[in-house]
């Protein structure tokens, strides 16, 4: 995270935290931090991902031979959500693309934290001799989240439809999808500090980063680990439903496998959103199983704790039974209930 941001961030009371997936920036004299008062406008530090720049004349090409999205779909009013695959059509990360701000032949990459290294390092693998530059962005930009449930005072054009785009200066807004509206906003150092004033004109309107990732799970954005990275296909993950594959553009790597599994209709998995009382063991990968059909199990693609309440994306291998009936195989073990993506 940018030094000067997150030196920022402490003046405004966050308290750094550290976990197993990287820093959280807490408001310990926000009620929002402690699940209250989620409905109000909210601001949020957003430190799970970094910002990846793709970068060159070949940069459209290079990526639309990668990604699952299609490139040309993008522009300065559209981002796309995607998937990175491996050539078994695994997903090695999801990724959020998006069009650089003032600059041509240049894409902003958001990943997540634990996976940014792996997602360079297999994206230059097949660089070759194009003309493109991968470089990590995060000690230069900042992510901001907005929600915003009631109707804008915000001086900013905001996008109204998901995954859509505005500009404001130096600042890229792209509207997440969720039942009410949320934000994420890029920007430089300057621009974002000035934004953050802006719209923070109460402590109680600045919110845990931890609440963001909460948020962010229970909208369906599959922002898994390192530790589940190339277990599963895009579809399994809800890629497909989110508008992040693109069937008709030509192949990309993991092209066939994913083809293949939407066109014989073979695909057996899908990701659900899951609530239940955190367990002290719970961690990514835990089986899940059904007490009432043998024949159903998943496991824990990630999961996000707000309180003593944990929100969990499963991965399922069929449709699950509306009763209580599943179990997260934690110590000691939790009743899971399904419950629709918001």
């Amino acid at each position: 995270m940018n030094k000067d941001w997150l030196d920022y961030i402490k003046t405004q009371g966050a308290k750094p935290i550290q976990t197993d997936t990287g820093l959280t920036l807490d408001f310990p004299d926000s009620d929002i931090c402690n699940g209250c008062n989620v409905d109000k406008t909210c601001l949020y530090a957003v430190t799970h991902l970094d910002i990846i720049e793709a970068k060159g004349i070949d940069a459209a090409t290079f990526l639309q031979g990668q990604l699952t999205c299609d490139i040309n779909d993008i522009s300065s009013s559209q981002s796309r959500f995607a998937a990175f695959c491996n050539p078994k059509g695994r997903v090695i990360s999801p990724i959020l693309v998006l069009r650089a701000t003032g600059q041509d032949n240049a894409f902003y990459l958001l990943v997540p934290k634990t996976l940014t290294e792996n997602v360079i390092q297999r994206l230059s693998m097949y660089i070759l001799r194009a003309d493109v530059s991968l470089t990590l962005r995060s000690d230069t930009y900042c992510l901001t989240g907005l929600s915003l449930p009631e109707p804008s005072t915000l001086s900013i054009p905001l996008p109204e439809k998901h995954f859509e785009t505005s500009h404001h200066n130096t600042l890229s807004v792209i509207r997440l999808p969720n039942h009410k509206p949320r934000y994420l906003i890029i920007g430089n150092t300057e621009a974002s500090i000035d934004f953050w004033n802006a719209c923070s004109n109460t402590p109680n309107n600045r919110a845990s980063s931890a609440l963001w990732r909460y948020l962010d799970l229970s909208a369906g954005l599959p922002w898994f680990e390192a530790d589940q990275s190339e277990q599963y296909i895009p579809q399994m993950l809800n890629i497909d439903k989110l508008g992040g594959i693109s069937f008709n553009k030509g192949c990309y790597t993991g092209q066939e496998i994913v083809a293949r599994t939407h066109y014989l209709g073979k695909n057996k998995r899908e990701m659900f959103l899951a609530e239940c009382h955190k367990p002290a063991s719970l961690k990514a990968g835990l089986a899940v199983r059904d007490k009432n059909k043998p024949d159903l199990s998943g496991k824990v693609l990630t999961w996000q704790a707000l309180n003593d309440k944990a929100r969990l994306l499963l991965v399922i291998s069929c449709e699950p039974s509306p009763s209580d009936t599943l179990v997260l195989e934690a110590e000691p073990s939790e009743n899971l209930t399904i419950i629709p993506f918001e």
